[in-house]
């Protein structure tokens, strides 16, 4: 049986013990593609639905609540998109040393498991 991992150093030891040193960086590039993703979205969602609201309401300013409310719709779509890609480097992360099965398969067993919620999990979707 292995001993518990008590502290950020055992971490490191264990990784260097095994020489799987890269697996500390397991899920990384998920997680950097996941936030250009969401920035990208975010970005151009709300550049979207401002322009939307420019041209419906006819003006040529936006007031703080209507701004609130058109980040709120922008940050909902993000999370709609990027909230599977989330999911799956948070279980590439958590994997074993080495184990990681890298972003499509994770993401495939997160669809085609049972519970197709799964990779909606910690969000407010029913």
């Amino acid at each position: 049986m292995v001993a518990p991992l008590k502290n950020i150093s055992d971490v490191f030891w264990e990784a260097i013990s095994n020489g799987q040193v890269l697996s500390l960086y397991q899920g990384l590039v998920t997680k950097n593609l996941q936030s250009f993703i969401s920035q990208f979205i975010y970005f151009y969602g709300y550049s979207f639905f401002k322009k939307l609201y420019l041209k419906r309401s006819r003006s040529k300013s936006i007031g703080t609540k209507a701004n609130l409310v058109l980040a709120a719709a922008a940050g909902a779509c993000t999370v709609v998109v990027t909230q599977p890609l989330d999911m799956a480097s948070s279980r590439m992360q958590i994997s074993e040393f080495g184990k990681s099965k890298g972003l499509w398969k994770t993401l495939s067993e997160g669809i085609s498991s049972s519970d197709h919620k799964s990779i909606y999990s910690g969000t407010w979707f029913p």
